[in-house]
């Protein structure tokens, strides 16, 4: 609630953006080699992410490996 307002707030959730695209741009390498590559990157950051996660679970009710089944099945769907 108060990041707008808080230039540290701000500072960590683009630290933690950093990391995200970091890790994807890493696993995901190979499949980023195409020409659409940033739509798939944000495609992928967006469904690989916390309130993603966090969706499944607190908003959908899904148990841990319900989530894990559904986020799967995103991530295969992009990469086809």
């Amino acid at each position: 609630l108060g990041e707008p307002f808080s230039r540290a707030l701000q500072r960590s959730r683009q630290a933690h953006i950093g990391r995200l695209r970091s890790e994807v741009e890493t696993v995901f390498a190979a499949e980023l080699r195409i020409a659409e590559a940033d739509d798939l990157k944000h495609a992928l950051m967006t469904a690989t992410s916390w309130p993603a996660w966090q969706a499944l679970r607190d908003d959908y009710g899904l148990s841990p490996d319900e989530a894990v089944v559904v986020m799967r099945r995103t991530v295969r769907s992009l990469l086809v």
